[in-house]
């Protein structure tokens, strides 16, 4: 195969994905998680209950329906990304759902401030066009 032969094609094919790529992120943008915005992460466990069972709970009773529970299938656990969450709130969440799953164990409590966010996302931006532009 004669690569060198052809390198216009290749560049025009590569030249064609970076412009999908830049115009999808135009068009798109990027949707940025926890570690870019801030917010807080739990980890837990609540015995057997389904994970449609603990995003209602979360939605209706504890009244945040911006919430992403994810379940861990390898230890049975969830994972919640929730907006920033205080001491306060985080105890009376804590409360609540000790109430309702008796089994519940926290495994993890973690919040994460929006300047650490700033810098991550400009050093991710950084990033993403270095690689562009290499």
């Amino acid at each position: 195969m004669n690569i060198i032969g052809h390198k216009n094609i290749f560049l025009a094919v590569s030249a064609v994905l970076v412009a999908s790529a830049l115009g999808a992120v135009e068009v798109f943008g990027f949707r940025q998680g926890i570690d870019f915005t801030g917010g807080t992460l739990w980890q837990f466990k609540a015995g057997s209950e389904s994970a449609g069972n603990v995003k209602d709970f979360f939605k209706i009773k504890l009244d945040l329906p911006e919430a992403i529970i994810v379940f861990n299938i390898s230890d049975s656990s969830f994972l919640a990304r929730l907006p920033d969450v205080g001491e306060k709130d985080h105890q009376k969440y804590l409360n609540l759902l000790k109430e309702k799953y008796p089994d519940f164990q926290e495994l993890g409590f973690q919040s994460i401030g929006p300047s650490i966010g700033r810098e991550l996302r400009r050093n991710a931006l950084t990033a993403i066009w270095l690689v562009l532009i290499g």
